[in-house]
């Protein structure tokens, strides 16, 4: 008791000082009701509301108070002081705290925390307002009121809403994440997608934020939501301002550990793993791959660097690591399919022969062509000029079809798959032409006798029918195969004949991949590959060539006049041709022998540009008259009027046949019988299942992309997809509903 006594003699010496109540509030946190009772008149509050524990900084009392006092508290005994720490004190105790929990407590009763600033500024903040606006009239003493130069004052605006300019960049913030997450450019994967998504969140929980909530609290809230903690709640925070601010938020460095350690890193593995990949080809496994870096990485160069880097058993990769490295350098464990091939779809040669051959024989073409509808009808074009004839687009290509392949996809029960053979099976291979009004056959006004009347007209096997399609069928196997002798018979013997009865007035350009089978040469044909050095041999009798210097022909075979009697009528050799074209010597300019050919053993890397040439066989090849030489298909195409046009390698995408194609496999796979008796009868029911409509949808398709090229865009890029493929001109084949 006396120690409580004592303290509440302080309070009421204390009390007599100046702003004594807003000090107890404002330092020491204590509480309105209980000030409210220390203001008592006569101070009997203080028992009443002091509690235990409660004490008086001797900081805001007098010095000579503080001495008196506590000489006289002083004499009293401490016993008593000793005693209070027991059963008293405790009754104090718990009647303070009965009497501060019985008091209402609300928002506008809390205590502000110390360091807090209220809604009044400060002193210094007043005194450098009151500066700033000093400062402000001083400067303007001399100047002129701005309205007095106009004849009209113009009205003061509204002042607008202080919250409308917040209000409006939250929106725009919202507007700009959304359209980020929705885009199909910027891919936001794993803990980068969580990041957008918790400042979307946190974004519009702050815009409808109701009173009395902080942005901590729903930092929180959007914490809880992602079943994160207070770290990943005061990062919310940060990255939603720097969304606002700057459109854009931190990447996560989660698996980024600096002191981790990757053999992927080192040059010399990535090296190793280059020169596995370019000499596996479709041998590329993961388990090949680990195994072709632990060589590497065994070898006496990689050892010293394994040693201080990861000790001495640090020098192997698990598979599973090899399938990440795979998948980092693009290489993507998925199903072969058939589709451009990539790596010479962009290659120089063949990119320049797309724009310096194809394409500008495609305009001059594309001017003459005659236009088909869906129905198979056609126009001359307007643009054709006087003396032309219309040109009609045949293209050609071969496809095989197997009895064993069925389909590719089908439903079946869980646990439970269809029992098939092994192999696809006898194929049967297609050579076929097709145009723009679809398949090419003879129309059905003309009747088979007129067809007989020419006696060299083909005939269908095994019967004396008149052969009407130009659709060619070849069960391969046994060395029966699709060579070039076949294709040009195909060619000049059927199609071409059809041709002439299906578009009579009309000229064709007949469409050709670039393979071996359409570029062969016939056997006369000038091929420097053909010929040896000395006259005579194996070597064929050539046709004669050109010598462009001089302005003559030159006969290829020696004359029968031939002063030496064992060279008559005998092919005359490289040498013999190069000295008649004044190209002989005896060395190169670099001082080496003038050979037939470089050599390539040894690591040695055969032909080089040398000033000159720098064999026989590259000096006589790069003759013009050896440079024009046309393959037998296309001489023999023009020999009777028609044109010739090669596709760009690797660019089956310009072909139209090539969709025909894949709707055809799609109805035998359909309908698979899985022996050869039912692929003999359903290879044809899949050419007739296309329709004419669809073929000329396939080509429209085809015209443009060849008009995407025309304007300079690269295959697979996104305005090469946009002028390609759109809605409204998707090829659908309504027979497949």
């Amino acid at each position: 008791m006396a120690c409580l006594n004592k303290r509440a003699k302080q309070l009421q010496i204390a009390r007599e000082k100046k702003k004594m109540a807003s000090a107890l509030e404002s330092e020491f946190h204590v509480l309105p009701h209980i000030v409210e009772l220390l203001d008592v008149e006569d101070g009997s509050g203080c028992n009443e509301a002091w509690p235990e524990g409660a004490w008086v900084p001797t900081s805001e009392l007098d010095n000579d108070t503080i001495n008196s006092e506590e000489s006289d508290l002083d004499s009293e005994d401490e016993e008593e002081c000793e005693f209070t720490d027991g059963e008293d004190n405790e009754e104090f105790s718990d009647l303070a705290f009965e009497m501060i929990m019985k008091q209402p407590v609300s928002h506008q009763n809390l205590v502000k925390l110390k360091y807090t600033r209220g809604p009044e500024p400060s002193k210094k903040t007043i005194y450098r307002r009151k500066v700033l606006q000093d400062s402000l009239a001083t400067a303007a003493m001399d100047s002129r009121p701005l309205h007095k130069g106009f004849l009209v004052v113009a009205q003061a605006r509204e002042c607008l809403n202080p919250e409308e300019p917040a209000r409006q960049k939250i929106e725009e913030a919202v507007k700009d994440l959304e359209s980020k997450l929705r885009s199909k450019r910027i891919k936001l994967e794993g803990q980068n997608l969580t990041r957008h998504r918790a400042v979307l969140a946190f974004l519009n929980l702050g815009s409808s934020r109701q009173e009395g909530e902080t942005r901590q609290q729903l930092s929180i809230i959007v914490a809880r939501c992602f079943n994160k903690g207070l770290y990943f709640a005061r990062k919310v925070v940060s990255w939603e301002l720097t969304w606002k601010n700057h459109r854009m938020i931190e990447e996560g460095r989660r698996g980024c550990f600096g002191k981790t350690r990757s053999w992927f890193n080192d040059e010399g593995v990535q090296l190793a793993v280059r020169e596995w990949l370019a000499g596996a080809g479709e041998h590329i496994t993961d388990y090949g791959l680990a195994k072709a870096i632990g060589v590497y990485l065994d070898s006496k160069r990689a050892e010293v660097v394994v040693t201080e880097s990861f000790g001495p058993n640090g020098n192997r990769i698990r598979a599973r690591t090899a399938r990440r490295w795979l998948n980092q350098m693009g290489f993507s464990h998925s199903k072969v399919t058939k589709g451009v091939y990539v790596d010479g779809h962009e290659r120089s040669d063949v990119v320049n022969y797309r724009n310096q051959v194809f394409i500008p024989q495609w305009k001059e073409y594309q001017r003459r062509m005659v236009i088909f509808d869906e129905d198979g009808s056609w126009k001359p074009p307007p643009t054709l000029r006087e003396g032309e004839k219309p040109l009609v687009l045949v293209t050609h290509d071969e496809s095989t079809f197997n009895a064993n392949d069925g389909k590719r996809k089908m439903w079946m029960k869980d646990g439970k798959q269809p029992i098939r053979p092994k192999a696809r099976g006898k194929g049967i291979m297609v050579s076929g032409f097709l145009t723009p009004g679809g398949r090419l056959s003879v129309p059905a006004d003309v009747p088979d006798e007129e067809l007989l009347r020419n006696p060299m007209w083909p005939k269908e096997k095994g019967t004396e029918k008149p052969v009407r399609d130009s659709m060619e069928f070849l069960e391969y196997g046994k060395n029966n195969y699709w060579d070039s002798e076949k294709m040009v018979q195909h060619t000049m013997d059927v199609a071409e004949p059809i041709f002439r009865y299906a578009f009579p007035g009309c000229q064709a350009v007949f469409a050709f991949d670039n393979a071996s089978n359409h570029c062969c040469y016939s056997a006369d044909a000038l091929v420097v590959s053909r010929m040896r050095k000395n006259p005579g041999g194996t070597q064929p009798i050539m046709r004669e060539g050109f010598i462009h210097s001089k302005q003559r022909p030159q006969s290829m075979v020696f004359p029968e006049n031939h002063p030496v009697f064992t060279l008559r009528g005998k092919p005359k050799g490289i040498e013999q041709v190069l000295r008649e074209r004044v190209l002989w010597k005896a060395q190169r300019t670099d001082g080496f022998a003038f050979l037939l050919d470089c050599p390539t053993s040894n690591n040695r890397l055969g032909c080089q540009p040398i000033e000159g040439g720098c064999c026989m066989r590259r000096v006589l090849s790069e003759e013009k008259d050896f440079q024009e030489q046309k393959g037998r298909l296309q001489e023999e195409l023009e020999a009777r009027n028609q044109d010739v046009l090669f596709y760009p390698k690797f660019h089956c995408e310009l072909n139209f046949i090539e969709e025909f194609w894949c709707s055809a496999k799609w109805y035998a796979r359909e309908n698979c019988l899985y022996t050869l008796e039912g692929l003999r009868a359903v290879v044809p029911q899949a050419l007739d299942s296309v329709t004419t409509a669809t073929i000329n949808r396939y080509f429209n398709h085809c015209v443009r992309i060849i008009d995407a090229y025309m304007d300079g865009l690269s295959y697979g890029t996104r305005a090469f997809k946009e002028k390609i493929y759109k809605g409204h001109r998707q090829v659908v084949d309504k027979s497949k509903w």
